[in-house]
């Protein structure tokens, strides 16, 4: 009986130590696999890292490089300022960009680009199928906007086009490397769930970009006026609901915020309501050295004296002007007044016998066929010397002629 106890015993004590011996292996790989895992993430962190930091920079340069030789070999040489080029490369590193840059600047050049650059990406890393092809959603505000926009990127070679008139398989199958849009239809569920929540364009997406992205201030009602800090009234709901865009976009497609016009608070409501994740923020002083202001308090109509004498002795020699007003009324009063001053002197007649006017009139509400010869005249050598507009005509529009502006209501600022 001892001895059948004592080789239980034993055999007892060999089967714990099998046991410890286990656990000890267990712990082993455990603490192996726990080391695997941390070094796994470790290089995550630090590829991550890298990527911010710029080290992938060659990479970058060598796709920069060959888009703008590209573009030098189809007549367009582009000097990126560094603005420029530190928002393309944040952009295609992933991250959110608010650009506040002043009139002039190239803002739009940075969403050009980037395209070009993610397309040489693409092809340099085989994803050369239509449907796979970089996209970018452009937001504007005005129609005006888009249409001088589409002739531009059209001209750099760049396929674009704008909603409603792209057709959801058009975009879809790859046509369009840039879609622009207003606030409205880009909002527009039938866009969102058949386009940009899922499809070849939500997985093609390499930026939302949102362009005047100060409307989303001044056009939502969140703006105080100076009468007891009362709130301007909502223009386009719409802007106020571009944050819904970002869940439907893919997963880490950064936004590009743009505008010439935003102070600390302006610039913390975009950032805020575009759901911007520490963005980059890239500002340029608005100064320019070729611009003088000057106010005068006289009488709003006595300001145009100098110009209806102008116009009355060069007629259709009369530089190029514009006159803007905070209200459509002062429009028509503007307009009014110069026509009756002006008489005769307000008309020329044309080389094929037409009687053309000098002076015209463009706001938000006006035709779209006058919309457009008031841009052809004013970008191309037209016959209109005088327009008197809201603020409607210059938001993003490229106009590369000298123009003399006159503001307006009842207090004018005349650029010389």
């Amino acid at each position: 009986m001892i001895g059948a106890e004592v080789d239980e015993f034993e055999v007892e004590v060999e089967a714990r130590d099998d046991i410890g011996e286990l656990r000890t292996e267990v712990d082993a790989l455990k603490a192996e696999l726990k080391a695997l895992k941390e070094s796994s993430q470790q290089k995550r962190d630090r590829s991550i890292a890298r990527k911010q930091n710029g080290v992938s920079e060659n990479v970058f340069e060598t796709y920069l490089s060959d888009a703008l030789s590209k573009l030098e070999s189809s007549g367009f040489k582009f000097c990126l300022k560094s603005e420029q080029k530190k928002a393309i490369e944040t952009l295609y590193s992933g991250k959110d960009v608010l650009g506040v840059l002043p009139t002039g600047f190239g803002k739009s050049l940075i969403f050009q680009i980037l395209i070009l650059v993610a397309s040489e990406g693409a092809v340099r890393e085989g994803n050369t199928s239509k449907q796979s092809k970089p996209t970018i959603l452009v937001i504007c505000p005005l129609r005006s906007l888009i249409c001088d926009q589409l002739k531009e990127v059209q001209d750099l070679g760049i396929t674009a086009s704008s909603l409603p008139e792209a057709s959801t398989e058009d975009i879809n199958q790859g046509k369009y490397q840039i879609i622009y849009s207003s606030a409205e239809h880009a909002t527009d569920q039938k866009f969102l769930q058949s386009t940009l929540k899922t499809g070849p364009f939500h997985d093609s997406m390499v930026a939302l970009v949102v362009d005047e992205a100060h409307m989303l201030e001044t056009w939502t009602g969140r703006r105080k006026t100076g009468n007891a800090g009362e709130k301007l009234k909502v223009f386009r709901k719409a802007f106020g609901e571009l944050a819904m865009l970002r869940s439907f976009c893919k997963k880490g497609t950064p936004i590009l915020a743009l505008t010439g016009t935003a102070d600390k608070t302006t610039s913390d409501l975009i950032k805020r309501d575009l759901l911007l994740k520490d963005p980059v923020c890239l500002t340029v002083s608005p100064e320019r050295k070729n611009i003088r202001f000057s106010v005068n308090e006289d009488e709003m109509f006595d300001q145009l004296s100098c110009l209806i004498q102008i116009i009355k002795e060069t007629s259709k020699e009369c530089p190029k002007t514009l006159i803007f007003c905070t209200a459509r009324n002062d429009i028509a009063a503007v307009y009014n007044y110069l026509m009756f001053k002006l008489g005769h002197h307000a008309y020329y007649t044309s080389t094929d016998g037409k009687r053309e006017s000098l002076v015209g009139i463009y706001h938000s509400n006006s035709f779209e066929e006058q919309k457009e010869r008031i841009f052809s005249d004013l970008k191309c050598q037209g016959h209109k010397r005088i327009v008197v507009a809201t603020s409607a005509l210059s938001m993003g529009v490229n106009f590369i002629e000298y123009l003399r502006g006159y503001f307006s209501t009842f207090t004018f600022m005349i650029m010389v």
